[in-house]
């Protein structure tokens, strides 16, 4: 029997930015500050990982960040799902 223990799910991670309010034009997404976070989204979450002594954890991407609106809300947002794997020597250490 093996003693690590495999946990694995997925999050999804929004970054809201409000939309451009024009004068007598009305409100626009504003694309240039979402494609800068798209980007630096993808870069800063294409691979992530840690190898300690009693875990090991990575965070990857799962597909692309894409770009949503929210009419609610007057805004746009960045969505980002990520897939987590983690597994531990111990069970006795998951929180």
């Amino acid at each position: 029997m093996s003693s690590k223990f495999w946990r694995k799910g997925f999050v999804e991670i929004n970054t809201y930015v409000p939309d451009l309010d024009i004068p007598n034009e009305g409100q626009f997404p504003n694309s240039k500050r979402l494609q800068e976070l798209q980007g630096l989204m993808d870069d800063a979450l294409r691979d992530v990982f840690c190898n300690g002594e009693d875990e090991k954890w990575e965070f990857e991407i799962d597909g692309f960040p894409n770009t949503e609106t929210d009419n609610e809300l007057q805004c746009h947002f960045v969505n980002v799902r990520l897939l987590f794997e983690i597994v531990r020597k111990n069970k006795t250490t998951i929180i």
